[in-house]
């Protein structure tokens, strides 16, 4: 009888809209924005790449343009609002 083999995640999820906004810069694309109980959740197909890419940010060696960041990351929201369920999302103005 074989050994199972442990079981390869396909996609990589985060919540951090920072850590988005730097895998996007990039050039990484995501797959799925999806809102799950209170959180915004960005989904990615896992590659080397990526993991680099994360490796880079989560050590504090991400460095990137700060103008284009500040750019992705208002795309980065626009997308978390448009994702969100009704009464998660922008507040109406009163």
């Amino acid at each position: 009888m074989a050994a199972s083999q442990p079981a390869i995640e396909l996609f990589f999820r985060t919540e951090e809209m920072s850590m988005v906004t730097y895998l996007k810069l990039c050039g990484h694309q995501v797959q799925k924005v999806e809102w799950d109980g209170g959180s915004c959740y960005w989904t990615f197909d896992r590659s080397d790449l990526l993991e680099s890419a994360v490796d880079e940010f989560i050590s504090g060696e991400a460095r990137v343009e700060p103008r284009e960041y500040n750019r992705q990351y208002a795309k980065v929201k626009d997308q978390m609002f448009a994702a969100a369920p009704p009464g998660k999302g922008r507040r109406q103005r009163q």
